[in-house]
């Protein structure tokens, strides 16, 4: 009986918890939006639906001995599964102090937490060499300044996954164009 009234007590903890995560996260996505409307530089916070992060990353192929980074990685939820699931080196790169300091928080429970890295940084001011494999949920306006920094900085070889939105260089040569939910995900590599 008492068995009962623990897991019982369990469960009502877990699902309160969980509300307060999503509340925060709610709040976190509406704080971004209002930031963005004042600061012409950023771009709104719209975490990727699982079915598009899933598939850009079956379609990198990650390894543990990639380089991953996510640019703009939000509430960092491509780095901690691409972590959990590929076992590779995450790197997420995250502009917005008050997204960083809620991945920074989340990292702190991860059971990963050697393999990813958070950095509260412009991407035009972080060195893209390191890096093999890249993800990208950007919006069209902002993608000719993001080419402009994959030519200038990826090696040859680099894999870019992008959702949504295509990327217009001749540097980046398109590998697969793949359909989800009526929408794309493609896959790119540097030549």
């Amino acid at each position: 009986m008492n068995y009962w009234h623990l897991l019982v007590n369990i469960i009502r903890l877990g699902l309160a918890v969980s509300l307060i995560f999503l509340s925060i996260r709610i709040i976190f996505i509406q704080l971004t939006f209002q930031k963005t409307l004042k600061n012409k530089s950023l771009v709104p916070y719209l975490p990727s639906r699982d079915i598009f992060m899933k598939k850009a990353l079956t379609l990198l192929k990650l390894k543990p001995s990639d380089m991953f980074v996510d640019i703009g990685s939000g509430t960092g939820k491509v780095l901690f599964f691409a972590s959990r699931k590929y076992g590779v080196n995450s790197t997420g790169i995250e502009i917005r102090k008050i997204l960083y300091l809620f991945s920074v928080f989340y990292r702190f429970f991860s059971f990963n937490k050697r393999k990813i890295l958070i950095l509260n940084e412009d991407y035009r001011n972080v060195d893209l060499l390191k890096f093999n494999k890249i993800y990208i949920f950007g919006i069209p306006s902002r993608m000719p300044e993001l080419v402009k920094k994959f030519e200038a900085d990826l090696k040859k070889g680099t894999y870019i996954a992008s959702i949504i939105f295509p990327i217009k260089s001749s540097e980046l040569k398109l590998k697969t164009k793949t359909s989800v939910l009526k929408r794309f995900v493609y896959l790119y590599k540097k030549v």
